[in-house]
């Protein structure tokens, strides 16, 4: 562990064959260190295998539909049509909500200018209903005491012709 040291094999670069440094043989390889612990580089080699094995497994996988063209995206009906329908359902709504509005506003303002009239005109009645019941109550009061006047004269004529009688006498 006191020398670093480089591996025996050959890691995968992408740099082209041209350029690329040949691998360098270490002159002394300390065993126990190796069998212990793999150098850094040997890990790094072996997961950069896999990784390129995974990849061509994946792109296999995927080839075919990677291979087809892609169907083109239109933006026209998939976004611009819906919300221009919901901008004209929108518009017919607020429409449709005015014109309530308005015929609620129109049928508040005649009842409120009516309701004057109408109470009114209820009030009229109940006062000439409470009249009437006054009226009919007056002549039946005055029925009343005209009989009972008459029954007073007829008392007051029977004693009198009682009291005739005994001053004759």
């Amino acid at each position: 562990m006191s020398q670093p040291h480089s591996s025996p094999i050959q890691t995968f670069s992408p740099v082209p064959p041209s350029s690329a440094q040949p691998a360098t043989v270490p002159n002394k390889i300390d065993i126990k260190s190796s069998q212990e612990k793999p150098p850094s580089s040997v890990k790094s080699t072996v997961s950069a295998r896999s990784e390129t094995c995974t990849k061509e497994k994946k792109t296999g996988r995927y080839k075919g539909a990677l291979e087809k063209p892609f169907p083109s995206f239109n933006s026209q009906s998939e976004i611009i049509q819906p919300f221009q329908d919901d901008r004209a359902s929108d518009r017919h709504f607020e429409q449709e909500l005015a014109r309530r509005l308005i015929d609620l506003m129109l049928e508040t303002h005649a009842w409120s200018a009516a309701r004057p009239r109408i109470e009114r005109q209820e009030e009229e009645r109940k006062l000439e209903t409470e009249l009437t019941k006054i009226a009919e109550l007056e002549q039946s009061q005055e029925e009343t005491r005209q009989r009972l006047v008459a029954f007073i004269h007829s008392v007051q004529s029977a004693i009198m012709a009682l009291k005739a009688p005994l001053r004759r006498l």
